[in-house]
């Protein structure tokens, strides 16, 4: 078994049904790098959300953000918005050919766009 998240109940039912079953982990389970600011802002309809984005992508002093969200058709409308606000922006998600998604990740990787929009099930794969 493979996976990028390892939840708690996995991790039990792995032991209990698989012979020999050994749990390897990189890095900190559950815990992310030190260079990664996590915060969780509660906000109310679709409206608020959008308004809230531009007040945090206006006031931070970062030169990437990673914004998940939780379909394809969200992650191209998002980078869609963003890049007509002028925000250097672009999306990753399985529909995606590999090379669109690697280009993606390498223009965000260099900073040429500062923004990447990745789906939640795209979120799982990337070899950053």
């Amino acid at each position: 078994m493979f996976s990028a998240t390892f939840p708690d109940e996995i991790k039990r039912l792995a032991s209990e049904y698989m012979n020999d079953y050994l749990f390897v982990t990189v890095g900190v389970v559950g815990g992310a790098s030190s260079d990664v600011e996590q915060r969780f802002i509660r906000v109310g309809s679709p409206k608020e959300k959008t308004e809230k984005l531009l007040e945090l992508l206006n006031d931070q002093d970062s030169t990437r953000t990673l914004i998940f969200v939780k379909t394809k058709r969200q992650a191209d409308f998002l980078s869609v918005f963003l890049s007509e606000k002028n925000y250097p922006t672009t999306s990753i998600h399985e529909d995606r050919e590999i090379c669109q998604r690697e280009g993606a990740i390498r223009d965000f990787k260099s900073g040429r766009r500062g923004i990447l929009v990745a789906s939640y099930v795209a979120s799982r794969g990337l070899g950053m």
